[in-house]
């Protein structure tokens, strides 16, 4: 979209008075400080651009209520106005290489954070602040750790987290007491802490590709759990208290590893669907 095009976009919604302005997918590059001008905007969609930098007149945007930025590779910083836009619910990162700085706990009315795709390697102390989160989305980026403040997300309930680095999970993780649905794969985790027993709200554990050799005994406390996928984990046993997962009804684990565990999965008194994950291809020899 050529600037001129954009800028009559841009004065007719402040003229129609819209609440929400889609310019997704239309080549942009650079952003005119008028956007500034649209006060009334609660939705601004900038997804999949080719934005280098934001205006700080974006800041101006006190109503707005969801920002959604992914997909511009090349937006490496965003404006310090960006989180003074405390009326936010949604926001999603640009992806690829862009800090998420501690400001970031000043947006405490968020609801949904994505940062997906990004290099990002650390995640700031601050997102401990967000106490209104309810989802939080860091798949494919490179974390080293998570920090133990995202225990303090009280009313979190879901957390994806795959695709990264880290080897550890932090105990308190077991503080997400109202999480219902838990995504972890593709990382190098070796081992769950004790303290995912605490998740008595979750319903939805994918784990699967984990280099796992068992599962905490603790599993059996998550009550509330529905759907368990295994798949792609090296399980060399089950602990027991996996027959306490009453409301389990759909279990996927790895083809070769059936035989083995068949006993650990006649346990499970509700269980409704059997899900085999493909074995892993093995090259022929000789």
């Amino acid at each position: 979209m050529e600037q001129s095009e954009l800028l009559a976009v841009i004065e007719q919604a402040g003229k129609d008075g819209s609440p929400e302005l889609d310019l997704a997918n239309q080549s942009i590059d650079h952003l005119p400080t008028e956007i500034g001008n649209l006060s009334q905007l609660s939705e601004l969609n900038l997804v999949d651009n080719s934005l280098t930098t934001l205006p700080v007149e974006i800041g101006n945007l006190h109503n707005l209520t969801g920002l959604h930025l992914s997909h511009n590779r090349y937006l490496d910083v965003l404006p310090r106005e960006v989180f003074n836009l405390t009326s936010l619910r949604e926001l999603s990162f640009p992806g690829h290489d862009t800090a998420v700085p501690p400001e970031i706990g000043e947006l405490s009315n968020l609801i949904d954070l994505f940062i997906c795709g990004n290099k990002l390697t650390d995640l700031p102390p601050e997102v401990g602040d967000l106490g209104n989160l309810t989802e939080l989305s860091l798949i494919g980026n490179m974390l080293t750790s998570l920090p133990a403040e995202i225990g303090q997300l009280k009313k979190l309930e879901k957390l994806h987290i795959a695709g990264n680095s880290f080897t550890v999970l932090p105990p308190e993780l077991g503080g997400l007491t109202s999480l219902k649905k838990l995504v972890l794969v593709n990382t190098p985790v070796r081992e769950l802490p004790a303290e995912i027993g605490n998740l008595t709200e979750l319903e939805e554990l994918d784990i699967h590709s984990l280099p796992l050799e068992t599962l905490p005994a603790e599993i059996g406390d998550l009550a509330k759990l529905q759907e368990l996928n295994i798949g792609g984990v090296p399980l060399k046993t089950l602990p027991a208290e996996i027959g306490k997962l009453s409301r389990l009804t759909k279990l996927t684990i790895r083809k070769a590893d059936h035989q083995r565990l068949r006993s650990y999965v006649e346990q499970l008194p509700n269980l409704e669907a059997l899900y085999f994950w493909p074995d892993p291809v093995r090259p022929r020899e000789g």
